[in-house]
């Protein structure tokens, strides 16, 4: 998700485009749009009267977002209004996805443009950035249904203009999902492998998988060619297919082709062609079977840059190594877990499904879900635990049936039941400097919830978490937060204990935070908490050296 995109407009052939119309020209009359206060969505209205009925009149909500309405369109008179709204989308058709603001254009004291003018409103709608197809699209009010739209897109000014014949209607435009444009290479023109077949191709849009139909829109040939992996295409790229597939429909003896359509040959998503989410019963729990009993070689702690730290047996409780361990500091996303304990208290059912709404909306680290996407209580919580998304938090919280106010009063309330004396929550995603606690109490938190909650222990511990909204067919691929999973060398430095369950967090305030559970061979679990540390590499490499320090410097019970 971290791919640098630019606009699919930039890959157009311009000699290709005409202007068409007159939309962007002069007009005899131009409305100001009204001054807009913090928290006021922008709105521009235009009164006709008589005498101004005769000009057009354009309605200006940015430089290159506006309405425009035709001369004598308003006859006799009337006002015309543009506005962004912030109003619920109804359902959106089938594999389209919003793409940018919605707007709403409305027409009052006329029931209908007339019929002989040919453009009486158009509309013109800012662009973002990405590679799928876009077009505008009204949601008709009188009729209750939407409506695609003729769109001509303008790469120089990466606008959107389309007619609109209604009077009242929510004003998109909507990516489809199943056709992308960009460019087009090749790979493997003499080492393809015998495992997939000739006509093959990569992408990382559509799933592994999936037949999809590949154009050249210089001089229309097409192939079709199934998708057999993801890798990481540059901008630009949205296919790569084998020499076989590439030399079908290429048109001159380069590597590249410049502009393709891809689109998938797959029904039309509905609500019932994506499978159920399934969801695995809960793991058995896997207390300590074994504990610390004395310290071998007396002698102070070890030696650590991290700001605070403490190493404890699971078993017994009893702390092996700490520094700066009852210092109270900003915990960042380890506050996750507590996130994810309170919403499993309320027994809610994991494969409840819930409606992305703005409310869950977070900065920084979030999922990349839109408005109206369909999602199951499971697959927020694994976008919390594997990928710790800001937004799965709050979405969980709603669908749990709590505010967020209830949330943090819920998660502070077991804290104090669990004797987490100088643990405080301000949030449920961790964002807020306000989370606080001690390495101490991270520790003594850690030891409760892998134990009392396997199912956190078991999504804490995956490589990834992958999904597809059920609505819209999207597929979503979550990588692991914790490099400690993902490193050969880190786990090194644990000298032979096994990885099970952690969590990470990062914030400005509270630099590197982490908790980690170890399995030692006979059966002991040790935790280590690190509280400061100032980058990723050092959490890592000093909670396993901890652990295995603790390992070796205690004698165990059998």
């Amino acid at each position: 998700m971290t791919t640098k995109l630019y606009p699919q407009d930039m890959l157009f052939d311009r000699r290709r485009w005409r202007y068409v119309g007159y939309l962007v020209g002069i007009v005899f009359a131009t409305s100001i749009p009204a001054a807009v206060s913090a928290g006021t969505l922008p709105s521009t209205t235009v009164s006709f009267s008589s005498t101004t009925v005769v000009r057009s009149q354009t309605l200006t909500l940015s430089q290159y977002t506006k309405a425009i309405i035709a001369a004598n369109a308003m006859v006799p008179a009337g006002t015309v209004t543009f506005a962004r709204t912030d109003e619920p989308l109804p359902p959106l058709p089938p594999d389209q996805k919003l793409h940018g603001k919605p707007y709403r254009l409305t027409a009052t004291g006329v029931t209908a443009w007339p019929t002989d003018i040919a453009r009486p409103a158009y509309v013109q709608i800012r662009l973002g950035t990405t590679y799928n197809a876009r077009n505008i699209w009204i949601y008709d009010h009188a009729k209750g249904a939407w409506k695609k739209l003729a769109t001509k897109i303008y790469p120089g000014r990466n606008v959107a203009v389309a007619v609109v014949r209604v009077t009242d209607a929510t004003v998109v435009v909507l990516e489809d999902l199943k056709t992308q444009i960009g460019i087009a290479s090749w790979y493997c023109k003499n080492s393809c492998s015998s495992r997939y077949p000739t006509l093959h191709g990569t992408s990382n849009h559509f799933p592994i998988g999936s037949m999809v139909k590949v154009t050249n829109t210089l001089n229309n040939k097409s192939v079709t060619v199934k998708i057999i992996s993801r890798w990481g295409q540059p901008a630009g790229r949205v296919v790569d297919l084998s020499w076989a597939a590439f030399a079908k429909i290429k048109d001159t003896n380069g590597g590249l082709i410049k502009k393709v359509t891809v689109t998938s040959r797959l029904s039309g998503t509905s609500s019932t062609s994506v499978p159920a989410t399934k969801i695995p019963a809960a793991p058995a729990a896997d207390p300590a079977t074994a504990g610390a009993v004395a310290r071998i070689t007396p002698g102070g702690n070890p030696g650590s840059s991290v700001a605070a730290y403490t190493v404890m047996d699971e078993k017994t409780g009893k702390i092996l190594a700490e520094k700066m361990s009852t210092t109270p500091r900003s915990i960042a996303s380890i506050t996750k877990l507590m996130t994810a304990a309170i919403v499993l208290d309320t027994k809610v059912d994991l494969a409840k499904r819930i409606i992305y709404s703005k409310s869950d909306a977070t900065a920084y680290g979030y999922l990349r879900l839109q408005y109206g996407d369909d999602v199951s209580m499971y697959d927020l919580l694994g976008s919390l635990l594997v990928g710790s998304a800001n937004n799965a938090a709050t979405a969980l919280v709603r669908g749990a049936g709590l505010t967020q106010a209830e949330a943090v009063a819920k998660m502070n309330a077991k804290a104090a039941a669990w004797g987490l004396t100088q643990t405080h929550f301000v949030d449920v995603h961790g964002l807020g400097v306000g989370n606080t606690s001690t390495s101490h109490d991270i520790a003594k938190m850690a030891r409760k919830l892998f134990v009392s909650y396997p199912r956190i222990r078991a999504m804490t511990s995956m490589l990834k978490y992958d999904f597809v909204v059920k609505n819209t067919g999207v597929p979503h691929y979550i990588k692991t937060t914790d490099g400690y999973l993902t490193s050969t060398t880190y786990q090194s430095y644990a000298e032979g204990l096994k990885f099970a369950g952690a969590k990470t967090g990062f914030i400005d305030e509270a630099l590197y935070t982490y908790v980690i559970r170890f399995i030692a061979p006979n059966g002991a679990k040790i935790i280590v908490s690190i509280l400061g540390a100032d980058t990723a590499a050092v959490r890592y490499g000093d909670a396993a050296k901890l652990a295995a320090w603790a390992w070796k410097e205690y004698t165990w019970t059998e």
